[in-house]
């Protein structure tokens, strides 16, 4: 048994890195392991793979900054519509970590919105038609949950709907890790009309879908939902 832990190739130099795992997150993570698992790198989504030891990063010379900026209080995000997109989240989020990501089940996707436009939401999936909702799962600071609340238009618009015992799975890497946690997302109330949304937001979602591996049938049903 190998532990694969995805690399991502997002920058030329160190201080341009917005997203990683934060040495207490990797330890949390390593506890559910035996000692002597050996820890495999993927890069590309697997398409090539490697190893590597431990380093000191950062060079008083050059000015680098050290290490990764400490998150006093943290909470777990579950992303699944526009915050998918990783390039958006960067820059909304600056103080986020990507964990991986997980499935919401009994659940489905739908549209609904307001005067300004129609954005995902999460609802109950319909009895008899089994779904499930793909999000991201990020460990946010509290100046990341505040500039959530400001882009969600929380708690006049979007409300916060915690879930628990969700299994965690790494990008690149099909199998749960051992240990669950809980996470919050962002929904409408139901009582918000269905809609069809703005085509900058939908590519938007699509982009986020891509940057996952997350299937874009997904979205397709809920634009398809969301037109009765």
């Amino acid at each position: 048994m190998k532990l694969v832990y995805t690399a991502t190739r997002d920058a030329y130099g160190l201080e341009d890195i917005c997203c990683t795992m934060t040495a207490c997150e990797l330890i949390h993570l390593l506890q559910n392991y035996d000692e002597s698992t050996p820890v495999v790198l993927s890069f590309d989504n697997g398409y090539t793979y490697g190893g590597g030891g431990l380093r000191s990063a950062g060079s008083r010379k050059s000015g680098m900054k050290r290490g990764i900026p400490k998150m006093q209080t943290k909470k777990i995000y579950l992303a699944y519509g526009s915050n998918l997109n990783l390039a958006q989240m960067r820059h909304r989020c600056p103080d986020a970590r990507l964990l991986g990501y997980t499935y919401l089940p009994n659940t489905r996707l739908v549209f609904r919105g307001s005067k300004t436009g129609s954005y995902l939401s999460i609802e109950p999936a319909l009895e008899g038609e089994p779904r499930q909702v793909p999000c991201g799962v990020f460990a946010i600071s509290k100046r990341d949950e505040q500039a959530l609340d400001l882009y969600e238009g929380y708690p006049s618009f979007y409300y916060k709907q915690e879930y628990t015992d969700l299994p965690l799975y790494l990008l690149g890497h099909g199998t749960a890790q051992p240990h669950h946690f809980s996470g919050f997302a962002y929904q409408l109330p139901v009582d918000h009309p269905l809609g069809k949304p703005a085509r900058w937001y939908m590519a938007t979602c699509r982009e986020g879908y891509r940057n996952f591996g997350f299937d874009t049938a997904v979205l397709d049903q809920a634009l398809q939902d969301s037109d009765k």
